[in-house]
């Protein structure tokens, strides 16, 4: 993100790891007392590697972020996923404060 900052790349990509944890352990909770998940839970499917025997599966699929100087503060600070005061260490407090973190 120190990058993003500095504009020496344009964003990230992001996804809420708890995001993914809650959609695991909600999955893993409903297949192990043997039901379906519902549809609103499956949104997606996945098949096996070209060249990799295997069918298609339903998925959990999250949708990322991509991550700007204009989002940052609402996304990977929000949620903890990045270290606010080692991050604006990294890119004087300044930085941080044009961006609107703080």
């Amino acid at each position: 993100m120190a990058n993003v900052l500095k504009n020496y790349q344009c964003g990230s990509v992001y996804k809420a790891v708890y995001l993914e944890a809650q959609d695991a352990v909600a999955l893993a909770t409903i297949l192990r007392a043997g039901k379906t998940p519902p549809s609103g839970l499956l949104n997606g499917t996945t098949k096996p590697p070209t060249g990799q025997s295997g069918s298609e599966q339903p998925a959990s699929l999250l949708t990322p972020k991509w991550v700007t100087t204009t989002n940052m503060n609402d996304t990977v600070i929000k949620d903890k996923f990045v270290d606010k005061n080692q991050l604006c260490t990294d890119v004087t407090q300044a930085v941080c404060t044009a961006a609107g973190i703080s």
